[in-house]
């Protein structure tokens, strides 16, 4: 063998060594499970009461609790406590 072939290997298995201790396999798992987290940062809980005077927790965006509210008057932010 001719020392780049030795060289080359060297370095490469160097590399993966380095690779695999840091976990770069493991990363695109991570930033998924961040994002899908991330999207219930923005919800918000709010009680929703109908005509019956049934009431229903409900999990809403941050804007549709807005708009919720704005319409429904009876309704409140946070759980139900029914």
């Amino acid at each position: 063998m001719g020392p780049r072939l030795v060289l080359a290997a060297a370095l490469t298995a160097v590399l993966l060594v380095v690779a695999a201790a840091l976990g770069s396999t493991g990363y695109a798992g991570n930033e998924h499970e961040e994002a899908s987290a991330a999207q219930y940062d923005s919800k918000v809980i709010i009680c929703h009461r109908n005509e019956s005077s049934a009431a229903n927790t409900l999990r809403v965006s941050t804007e549709g609790a807005k708009a919720h509210l704005r319409v429904h008057d009876d309704d409140t932010a946070g759980p139900c406590d029914d």
